[in-house]
């Protein structure tokens, strides 16, 4: 790895223009690499065309007990579409994706045969994703520009783009604030 100043310097990268999609700079675009969290993107798209923001999902026994970043949902606890999108979205929460996933599809499985058939409707051709969250799962990959294509699809929607671009959001009890410092 090469670093500069503390940071390490990405393996892959793109920049395209928004609205044509033409690219602008790229490096190592086609290398086929874990996407990690960018993959709740095309969570939250599927959740928006396939759910209603107000419809209410109640959290089953395993969803609790995902890893890595997440909202501490409880089990039969019922909680809004909308919520669980904020949730994914500003606090990337793991959880929310698997709830979100499940009330969807039935299973994380099932699911991830939707997310690779949005993702190749939206121009991402050598993705495969195995989990709606990200979390590492052999066989979970993407290429920077599949997820460029991925992002442009989801800009493209009104209400994914008034999630991400919200710096907060609030409801009963749970708040979320967005951690992209290029809002704040």
């Amino acid at each position: 790895a090469v670093f500069l100043k503390g940071f390490e310097i990405a393996e892959a990268g793109i920049l395209i223009d928004g609205t044509t999609g033409q690219i602008l700079y790229t490096k190592n675009e086609n290398a086929t690499l874990e996407p990690a969290s960018t993959t709740k993107m095309i969570t939250c798209l599927l959740a928006i065309e396939n759910l209603e923001m107000d419809h209410v999902v109640t959290i089953d026994d395993e969803t609790p007990f995902t890893e890595g970043s997440r909202i501490y949902l409880l089990e039969d606890e019922q909680i809004t579409v909308e919520n669980l999108l904020y949730a994914l979205m500003l606090e990337s929460a793991n959880d929310a994706a698997v709830a979100l996933a499940k009330e969807i599809s039935g299973s994380t499985e099932a699911f991830a045969v939707k997310m690779n058939e949005r993702a190749k409707e939206l121009g991402a051709t050598s993705t495969n994703f195995v989990n709606p969250n990200g979390l590492h799962t052999e066989g979970h990959l993407s290429t920077v520009h599949d997820l460029a294509m991925i992002a442009k699809g989801c800009m493209e929607n009104e209400t994914f783009r008034t999630v991400v671009s919200s710096k907060s959001f609030t409801e009963h009890s749970r708040s979320f604030t967005n951690h992209n410092k290029l809002l704040w």
